[in-house]
């Protein structure tokens, strides 16, 4: 039943970083709502260039023409379904933006995340790299800086560069759990299992009240069949964190694979409960059915 649950441990890691927590940092802007309100009343039929705002933004009475691009890219990342019709060209104003220029390190820092996230999903590489270079010389120690090098790394580099970026996470956040557990997780991805598993103890042993940290560590022990040792990691952070499917879900496959069938269905039934998606349900669904053969 292991294998049910080992596909998805490269996945549990990144359940935290799709937009690395940055809505919560936003500025909002009065007066670039109120440009960004006043776009929806353009009329429809009018040439929608990236000229034309730039030409409205400029005649707008506003201190700071930068919080203006800002705000307009901000609503076009943040809310797709909002202003539609400019989806497409939403990098072209997120450069707009950043050609504004950013009005400090926080701004830049800020932008350039954002940035190097969109041209990543955009399968842009040369400016995605150029995004993510600047994260690192703005913040050389900023773990999710090169998180998203990682990303960038398994999508365009070779296993080689994935690898020494994984050594150079593993050195850099030596005595911080989640840069052990990151560095684990790109190991295993490039296949060196031993390191992986030396950097996930590592980080278990620095971070045991981190939950993410505790799950992707328990995760591992499972993979390589240590089944008692992973029961019990999954033990605790069902503890650390009651509401969280993946260490329900995760205790119970570790039960099953150490012949604890009645254990196992006790944490299915509450991980169904914290189900989600259709996904999470299937999983649950399918091991139930094994488990009551």
């Amino acid at each position: 039943p292991a294998f049910l649950l080992i596909p998805s441990a490269l996945i549990l890691a990144r359940s935290w970083l799709p937009n690395l927590g940055l809505h919560a940092l936003l500025p909002v802007s009065a007066v670039g709502l109120g440009l960004v309100a006043a776009f929806v009343g353009i009329n429809a039929s009018t040439l929608r260039t990236v000229d034309r705002y730039t030409e409205a933004i400029q005649q707008h009475d506003t201190r700071s023409l930068y919080l203006e691009w800002a705000n307009l890219y901000h609503t076009l990342y943040f809310s797709p379904d909002h202003l539609s019709e400019l989806q497409p060209r939403r990098l072209e104003f997120g450069i707009k933006t950043w050609q504004s220029p950013p009005r400090n390190r926080a701004d830049s820092l800020h932008l350039a995340k954002l940035l190097a996230q969109d041209f990543l999903q955009a399968g842009d590489q040369d400016r995605t790299r150029e995004f993510i270079a600047t994260l690192v010389r703005l913040d050389s120690t900023d773990l999710e800086n090169y998180v998203l090098a990682g990303r960038y790394l398994d999508r365009f580099g070779a296993a080689g560069q994935r690898e020494q970026l994984a050594a150079d996470i593993r050195g850099r956040f030596e005595r911080v759990a989640r840069g052990q557990m990151e560095a684990g997780l790109m190991y295993l991805r490039v296949g060196d299992t031993l390191t992986a598993g030396e950097c996930l103890t590592e980080a278990y042993r620095l971070g045991s009240g981190d939950s993410l940290v505790v799950i992707n560590y328990a995760t591992y022990e499972l993979s390589i069949g240590h089944y008692a040792q992973a029961e019990t990691a999954f033990a605790r952070a069902v503890l650390i964190h009651p509401s969280s499917f993946d260490a329900e879900y995760g205790h119970a496959v570790a039960s099953a694979s150490a012949k604890h069938p009645q254990q196992a269905v006790q944490h299915l039934e509450r991980a169904r409960g914290l189900a989600r998606s259709p996904d999470q349900l299937s999983r649950v669904t399918r091991l139930l059915s094994l488990l009551r053969r």
